[in-house]
């Protein structure tokens, strides 16, 4: 008889379900199994506003980016090309630092030549998330967390996603800005901030040209369950199967290596 069948399989997914979000929702990963967390926030954003110090923007950018009325045709050439010299040199630094602060589990410097088109190009891959196109390049991944570095020289909007998982951002560049429903206002936030999506919430952003940030996500299995959002957008959206599989190689080589080499979840 298949009614009872089909409703035993309702049930066990019924089961499944609220487990998985109760396990999220709970944090019981991080209650359980904290050894498998290493990465600090406070220390990422130690590093994120030390690089900063180092690779400060100029004044001139600095005045058009903050509304200064500065001649057209000056602001527009002043826009593209200032990020330009800074932007290698700040994800750079903070690559080293965090390999410097956690050498087992971030790629080595050594692979990225931050100066080098063709490196940079190798690491990176195009991500459409809720409707907002990003690049990203992944410093480390595990079924636990992630650390990317993600932004657009061209800017871009769209919805974050909500997802079982926490995110934290640490802005590098440019200018980031997010709502929630039911927020008139919204917030805006520059280089050297942190913005943070709890599981489960959902905002709108937009990114100004030249934004970029450090991302960091925590969370198991709310990143495994993740890993079905670039299928997703691949069949439905972009047919982009050269993105989907670079994306699939990239991350999961690193997550393997957590595994089998840093026995990290």
């Amino acid at each position: 008889n298949p009614i009872p069948c089909f409703f035993s399989i309702f049930l066990y997914s019924a089961l499944t379900i609220t487990f998985i979000y109760l396990w999220c929702h709970l944090n019981l990963f991080e209650t359980f199994f904290p050894k498998h967390l290493v990465f600090d926030s406070k220390e990422i954003s130690r590093i994120v506003r030390e690089t900063l110090e180092e690779h400060p923007d100029s004044r001139q950018y600095e005045k058009v980016r903050k509304g200064s009325k500065v001649h057209e045709l000056d602001e527009a050439e002043i826009l593209h090309e200032e990020p330009k010299e800074r932007l290698e040199a700040r994800f750079e630094a903070i690559h080293k630092k965090l390999y410097e602060k956690y050498p087992d589990y971030i790629i080595p410097p050594s692979e990225i030549d931050w100066n080098d088109p063709d490196s940079v190009k190798e690491h990176f891959f195009l991500c459409p998330t809720g409707g907002a196109i990003g690049q990203l390049c992944c410093l480390h991944a595990s079924l636990s967390e992630y650390i990317i570095i993600f932004g657009t020289p061209l800017g871009t909007t769209g919805h974050s996603g909500r997802y079982l998982y926490h995110i934290r951002d640490y802005i590098v560049s440019g200018r980031h800005m997010t709502y929630l429903d039911g927020d008139l206002h919204g917030s805006v936030y520059m280089p050297g901030s942190m913005t943070v999506l709890p599981k489960g919430e959902g905002v709108i952003y937009a990114s100004d040209p030249h934004t970029y940030m450090v991302e960091h996500g925590v969370g198991f299995p709310g990143l495994l369950i993740a890993t079905a959002y670039p299928a997703l957008a691949l069949l439905f959206s972009t047919w982009d199967f050269y993105s989907f599989f670079k994306q699939y190689y990239l991350f999961g080589r690193l997550v393997l290596k957590s595994l089998f080499v840093n026995r990290k979840i």
